[in-house]
């Protein structure tokens, strides 16, 4: 099944084929060496970023999805989409929840909802996934009324998107914001199961983090950019069009716009993230971005042993960090290659 962005059920599409080549019997394997307490949501989420290469920063693509290969924005969109809704799955097999049928569609439609911040969609959803869990009404008798959800949620989708031919959707920065995307889902999907409901406090709770962690990985980019004392006009003119990306408020965008004049410190924005998984995530991306084009200087590795200083690391895990990204690096050389011939640039940057 190739999935045409161009015909109203791609949504639906999308849903299927994911349901279709989801690896149910691999996710439960992972799930059997999860610990049992009240940490095993949060692990859960853990696990199936590790096991897509998201925590690295570089999340799976597949083109075959696409009705059209070549068309990377496309598959890029519809890469995310659909490792978003492997993970959620993920955290339902961990926590022992349904993932067959309807139920999948739901908990999927609701958690998207969700990420969107259409809470009054995702609060319908939810009233009905509590009727369905406490036993008052199967999940069958919704069926039509979750195909009148698909629609309208794939035009929002597809609205938020950014599917214009634009060459920094290739740039490993852009890969690395997939990342907040996909863990919002997983959280949502914890949310959910673990308290069998999805509370609108908790959609709120879950987006104000991540956007938040969205802006300092920036502001963090932004720093190991000026790590060499000078801001060149290519790498401003590459981090403003990634934050015209974002699609931010004014009052946000300013704020990174700033950051550019005054770019934040390690120990600023390394306090601010929401806990030490983002937090590493974020080392481990400036460590990709300053070796992606084959060069570190000296004062880019000084930067980021300052960044992993506050971190509270030593310097011997700096070093395995700094070894481990470099594997990484060369074991995913073809992917990188094949995004830079994306940008169309003589010099990647960052």
């Amino acid at each position: 099944m190739s999935i045409s962005l161009d015909q109203p059920t791609w949504l639906a599409d999308l849903i299927q084929y994911t349901l279709e080549h989801y690896d149910a019997e691999a996710a439960a394997a992972r799930a059997s060496q999860l610990p049992v307490d009240e940490r095993r949501g949060v692990a859960a989420i853990s696990m199936a970023l590790d096991a897509r290469n998201i925590s690295q920063g570089l999340p799976a693509l597949y083109p075959e999805m696409s009705e059209d290969p070549e068309d990377f924005p496309s598959y890029k969109f519809l890469s995310t989409l659909r490792i978003q809704a492997e993970v959620a799955l993920d955290v339902a097999i961990a926590l022992g929840r349904p993932i067959e049928g309807e139920m999948s569609r739901l908990a999927l439609l609701m958690i998207w909802w969700a990420c969107l911040g259409e809470l009054d969609q995702a609060d319908a959803l939810a009233q009905l996934w509590r009727q369905v869990s406490t036993g008052e009404r199967e999940v069958t008798e919704f069926s039509d009324y979750l195909d009148s959800h698909v629609e309208p949620l794939g035009a929002h989708l597809k609205s938020r998107a950014v599917l214009k031919a634009d060459p920094l959707l290739a740039l490993p920065i852009n890969q690395g914001i997939s990342f907040f995307d996909i863990r919002m889902a997983g959280q949502l999907a914890e949310a959910l199961h673990d308290d069998e409901r999805l509370e609108r406090h908790e959609i709120e709770r879950v987006m104000t983090l991540t956007h938040s962690d969205r802006l300092r990985f920036v502001e963090a980019t932004i720093a190991l950019a000026w790590s060499n004392g000078l801001l060149e006009a290519e790498e401003r003119n590459l981090i403003k069009k990634q934050i015209e990306m974002l699609q931010l408020d004014k009052k946000q965008s300013r704020k990174l716009l700033n950051a550019m004049i005054t770019p934040a410190t390690p120990k600023e924005f390394i306090q601010s993230f929401s806990d030490q998984e983002v937090a590493m995530f974020v080392l481990r991306q400036l460590v990709i971005a300053s070796m992606i084009d084959g060069e570190q200087d000296a004062k880019e590795r000084k930067f980021l042993q300052r960044t992993a200083k506050e971190m509270g690391l030593n310097d011997t895990q700096f070093r395995q960090i700094m070894e481990t990204m470099m594997a990484f690096l060369e074991s995913n050389r073809d992917s990188i290659d094949a995004m830079k011939k994306q940008k169309k640039r003589t010099r990647p940057g960052f």
